[in-house]
């Protein structure tokens, strides 16, 4: 789906329109009559940008509100492949389309190197006449709309055509609501969710930790002092990097680097060129899992055998298990499963609230085997626990299976059945359960800055 998005990436030489608080737009007559309109009043603006020396291409841009517009290209070579887009006026007039579309697809390629680059341009290139409604643009802006012709190999052919044009005022940011959402919370990560009432606003939205909140008040001041702080180490004008790390429209996007089992608030206010709060902080309270598990397993088997039999029976290899149980246990991980570990601890350990997974697995880490699918232990007769997990390739556990083993004479295996699938029995592990360190760092509210780049973003994302 082709839709307009507002790039994180900022340009240095980026300057951003003032929010217009006013509810009148005046139109100045050439023969100097005036008109005032209540912009409160106006659903949608539609005229005609003239079309003059548009070079290749013929654009036309119409239907043009605060936050969206219709984009037309009519090129006159029908066969050519070409790529059309908006972006700032001030940015354009620096940068030129050339520069903006080649620099984009080498961006593009560096983030996915083992995508074809003929992938990318399938996607993004248009081919005859093409159109596309494109949104989430900012209010009382001047805008150009832009077309260029592009090769196989991601190069501008050519002139570009443009044709410049203006978005409305937006509201006003004090009246502006949000309706916070979420979706998909895990123990590090969640979708946050943000509509509000009115598109045209900029605002921040930010995730912090219930225990450590400062006030309503207060956490506008902090996030500021941050972006006064940023702009001052790069350069970078304050309104710029407001810009660069707030939104407009609707959102849904990922947050991560939480802390399990911790409760946090999304906020969300609207936020002036200066910083400041435009308007009142809107909060929803969120908490995380415990624990997010990988759908790597091992499955285990096991059987066991009287020491004495096997003493009689075997009596080079076995002499020393008199009195004692010779059990034998394996283990098969499934194709998830990258590693794993297990131990066998005297007793029953199933209760998850006596022993709880966190530390039982750094006790089966710390104590167990790794990654040993076979292994014959000296036990005694009773209850025993096997414990024991996975791990896949990206280093996440599954989930702690723990199976209670009730060790008597009657379940014994006959010797005869014995196989040697290992070495000499060894004996068990001891199990310490030491708890377990969790870090508890916060979700950084600055964490958003290091998606400000120095080359203009593309409007409009095609992937």
């Amino acid at each position: 789906m082709k839709k307009y998005i507002l790039s994180f990436a900022i340009a240095t030489s980026l300057s951003v329109a003032p929010y217009a608080t006013a509810q009148t737009m005046t139109v100045n007559m050439r023969d100097g009559q005036k008109h005032q309109f209540n912009t409160a009043d106006i659903e949608q603006v539609s005229f005609e940008v003239p079309q003059q020396n548009q070079g290749p291409f013929r654009i036309e841009v119409s239907d043009i509100s605060s936050v969206s517009a219709k984009l037309s290209i009519y090129p006159e070579d029908p066969n050519i492949t070409y790529y059309f887009d908006v972006c700032d006026k001030e940015d354009y007039e620096h940068y030129g389309a050339q520069y903006v579309v080649e620099n984009y697809f080498k961006s593009i390629q560096s983030q996915y190197p083992g995508v074809p680059l003929s992938v990318f341009l399938e996607a993004a290139l248009s081919k005859g006449d093409d159109s596309d409604k494109v949104s989430g643009l900012p209010s009382d802006t001047e805008m150009v709309c832009y077309a260029i012709e592009v090769d196989r190999e991601g190069k501008c052919v050519g002139e570009a055509s443009a044709v410049p044009f203006c978005t409305l005022p937006g509201g006003n940011p004090a009246d502006c609501t949000f309706d916070i959402s979420y979706s998909g919370v895990m123990s590090t990560e969640l979708t946050v969710i943000v509509k509000p009432s009115d598109p045209s606003i900029r605002y921040w939205m930010g995730c912090y930790s219930v225990s450590d909140w400062p006030g309503d008040f207060t956490m506008p001041q902090s996030v500021k002092a941050s972006i006064e702080e940023y702009s001052a180490s790069y350069g970078k004008p304050i309104a710029d990097v407001v810009r660069g790390v707030t939104f407009t429209g609707d959102i849904n996007i990922n947050e991560s680097g939480f802390t399990p089992n911790t409760s946090y608030y999304i906020y969300v206010y609207a936020m002036d060129d200066n910083g400041d709060a435009a308007g009142p902080l809107f909060k929803q309270r969120f908490t995380t899992t415990s624990y997010d598990y990988s759908d790597a397993q091992i499955s285990l088997s096991y059987r066991y055998f009287d020491g004495n039999e096997m003493a009689a029976a075997y009596p080079e290899k076995f002499s020393d298990a008199k009195d004692k149980v010779i059990l034998q246990a394996v283990f098969t991980p499934n194709e998830t499963a990258q590693s794993y570990a297990w131990a066998l601890a005297k007793g029953d350990l199933t209760d998850e609230t006596l022993y709880p997974e966190t530390t039982t697995k750094n006790a089966v880490i710390q104590g167990g085997f790794l990654g040993v699918p076979v292994k014959n232990l000296y036990v005694q007769y009773g209850d025993a626990t096997f414990l024991y997990f996975a791990a896949d390739a990206y280093g996440i556990d599954g989930k702690l299976c723990r199976t209670l083993a009730n060790i008597t004479p009657e379940g014994a295996s006959h010797v005869s059945s014995y196989e040697d699938l290992t070495a000499p029995a060894e004996t068990p592990a001891k199990i310490s359960f030491a708890p377990a360190k969790i870090s508890n760092k916060d979700a950084s509210i600055l964490k958003r800055f290091s998606k400000l780049h120095t080359v203009p973003g593309l409007n409009r994302n095609r992937f």
